[in-house]
């Protein structure tokens, strides 16, 4: 759909979008990931900070989405990924009255 993407314009939207996480502008880092996810949807660097972006927005059904597919992966680094994540998701999760 959008053609090959090269290494350089990879690594470019992957650093403005992990300055944008540094700056706390996850909205504008989430933008960039998504597109670069649709560009190169195997890359793992993009999963996991898109999974981080939708956890600062709150973003319970995108952080769902990146965890996903971080989880179908076999490496020990995405899997570190998915339990830090799942335990910010849950330690954030609205509190029953009933407990």
């Amino acid at each position: 759909m959008f053609g090959k993407l090269g290494r350089d314009h990879r690594d470019w939207l992957l650093i403005t979008s992990y300055n944008l996480l540094l700056q706390r502008k996850a909205e504008r880092a989430a933008t960039l990931l998504e597109l670069l996810s649709r560009m190169d949807p195997d890359c793992p660097q993009c999963r996991r900070l898109l999974a981080y972006a939708n956890l600062l927005l709150d973003d319970r059904e995108g952080c769902s989405q990146a965890l996903e597919r971080i989880r179908k992966s076999s490496d020990e680094l995405d899997q570190a990924v998915v339990r830090f994540i799942s335990e910010r998701v849950a330690a954030s999760a609205p509190q029953s009255l009933d407990s």
